[in-house]
């Protein structure tokens, strides 16, 4: 069995490069669908973030799809000729691949070291392959194992204290820029979690309103509930962004809900600080060249990093810490998945011993045995057969950790002729 990983991130790929490359939950079940009709024997599962797009493969050792086939697979699905991304692509393999999945369950590999929303994510991912039937019990033992290592590192370091989230980081941006809310306007469009969490805390600095306005009127009208807001149908926001002080977005749109030119037709006030608006979406959900208007100060997800930067610099001593955890959750995994590897050797020697008693049996001196006596005898000569056989057993056992285990699995499958025809 090979594991792969496959992909980009925020700290390999630009903003416009990940918009290219993402993936929105119909994408993402259509590309599985895809993968598994053209590699049948494979495993896959897709996550897609505003900071990633990584494919998660499990196939056989000498299987299919290699690195080569999953670039051109990735430029035929995303219709593009470009060059310019493979550069920013990596590929791991096996124990680098699920030391980098377990670092990403936990946080490690997160613009916002510690944030615990990629557990979520993580998790859906899993389920959408596990709907579109990509997914078996090697991927399932693959992603079991990664949450355990992202629990141990939450509950056993501080990394998850402070601000753990782009939500989080957008909150300080705020901050920053205004010290206080209690006469300011926010609108915010998108509904999702990471617009949850920015209402429920901006909420409680009681500013002079919060708006919403999302695709989904049903699920905007949940949310404002929760968090003392006003809902406002999408198509209303030009007049909403007039009269607002803070504007955050984060939408699964797939094009700019806020173009440049809307910005330009509308009278923003002039009497307060230049509109802040944070744009949280991957793609996109605020045109770029808004932020060149004199009265808008745009920041998108990347332009966050400086406060990111405070947030790792305060981290680093706890995210060593978590790496020695998810290195012992690497090595637990590879053990187990070695001494799955040799069982059948196993299984196919103590086969071959009740095969070698059985035959004993049929030997014509043992023929006028009666039954209890025929019963004795087999239980004697499977017993000492495996007694025999038990140290090559148990060494067998103890190598699987080491790098000669499968080849010592050989020598007795070439020993004991388990592969010759019974």
């Amino acid at each position: 069995m090979r594991i792969l990983c496959f992909g980009i991130s925020h700290k390999t790929a630009p903003l416009e490069m990940r918009e290219q490359l993402a993936f929105d939950s119909q994408a993402t079940q259509r590309a599985l669908t895809l993968l598994h009709k053209q590699y049948p024997e494979a495993e896959f599962l897709l996550l897609s973030t505003c900071n990633r797009t990584e494919l998660y493969i499990v196939r056989p050792l000498h299987g299919h799809p290699r690195e080569d086939q999953l670039l051109g697979w990735l430029r035929k699905f995303h219709s593009t000729r470009s060059e310019d991304f493979t550069r920013a692509l990596y590929t791991y393999y096996d124990t680098e691949a699920m030391g980098h999945m377990f670092s990403v369950a936990a946080g490690l590999d997160s613009q916002v070291p510690g944030e615990d929303q990629i557990v979520s994510q993580l998790k859906q991912a899993y389920t959408t392959a596990e709907k579109t039937g990509t997914t078996k019990a090697a991927m399932r033992n693959l992603i079991d194992a990664a949450l355990r290592a992202a629990k141990q590192v939450r509950n056993n370091t501080p990394i998850s204290q402070g601000k753990v989230s782009v939500a989080s980081v957008a909150l300080e941006c705020i901050y920053k820029t205004f010290s206080s809310l209690k006469n300011k306007r926010v609108l915010s469009i998108g509904a999702g979690k990471i617009s949850e969490i920015i209402l429920r805390e901006l909420q409680l600095l009681k500013p002079r309103e919060l708006i919403v306005a999302n695709r989904s009127l049903n699920r905007a009208q949940q949310l404002a509930a929760a968090c003392n807001a006003r809902v406002i149908p999408l198509e209303d926001i030009g007049s909403a962004i007039n009269n607002a002080d803070v504007v955050v977005t984060c939408t699964a749109s797939k094009k700019p809900i806020i173009t440049t030119d809307m910005l330009r037709s509308i009278p923003l006030c002039d009497n307060k600080k230049p509109l802040l608006m944070i744009d949280l979406g991957v793609p996109r959900d605020i045109e770029p060249t808004a932020g060149e208007l004199p009265n808008v100060d745009l920041h998108n997800i990347d332009d966050l990093q400086s406060i990111i930067d405070e947030t790792i610099e305060v981290r680093k001593d706890h995210i060593e810490s978590a790496r020695e955890i998810i290195a012992e959750h690497v090595r637990e995994f590879m053990d187990r998945m070695k001494i799955r590897d040799v069982i059948p050797t196993i299984d196919s020697l103590y086969k071959r011993i009740d095969a070698v008693v059985e035959c004993e049996l049929a030997a014509p001196g043992n023929r006028g045995l009666s039954a209890a006596e025929s019963e004795n005898l087999r239980c004697s000569l499977r017993r000492s057969l495996r007694q025999f056989c038990h140290p090559a057993v148990e060494n067998l056992r103890k190598s699987v950790s080491g790098p000669i285990g499968s080849g010592h699995a050989n020598v007795i499958r070439k020993i004991f002729g388990l592969d010759d025809e019974q």
